[in-house]
């Protein structure tokens, strides 16, 4: 018994959860993070770049390479938009969400290799996340 149109739909409603979950996860971690080491604010462009990146490898973890390299290059992508995103809230509009003018090796305050290497780690958690969200769309779609 195929579900070829509910796979479809379930693929794309997974994919919306894969952001979401992305999206509301992160606020809520930095908002725990900042309510005990930091007093400045969060705000929701951090959960937009969140449930992007959860995004992008809800669809591009099917690249057969190995996990480490999927690693650092999830710790690129996240650096790679954490800077201009950074640049524009932070320097351009003062919001002031992050600084990390203080550690070692920073590049305008916006990024730094401390947070790479985290957001490098973090991915290895995104990656199993969309893997079990997968799953379970494949198993619900079979008792269908």
């Amino acid at each position: 018994m195929g579900c070829n149109m509910n796979q479809r739909v379930s693929y794309h409603m997974t994919s919306l959860i894969s952001f979401s979950f992305g999206f509301f996860g992160y606020l809520t971690l930095e908002t725990v993070y900042k309510r005990y080491v930091s007093s400045s604010p969060t705000h929701f462009a951090m959960g937009l770049l969140a449930g992007v990146t959860f995004l992008f490898w809800y669809y591009f973890d099917e690249r057969r390479m190995p996990i480490l390299v999927k690693m650092l290059l999830g710790g690129i992508l996240v650096t790679a938009l954490e800077l201009p995103t950074g640049i524009i809230l932070n320097r351009m509009l003062h919001l002031g969400i992050w600084d990390y003018s203080h550690l070692p090796f920073h590049v305008l305050g916006q990024i730094c290799p401390r947070f790479s290497v985290i957001w490098c780690v973090l991915t290895y958690f995104v990656l199993l996340f969309n893997r079990f969200l997968k799953l379970e769309v494949g198993f619900l779609c079979q008792w269908n």
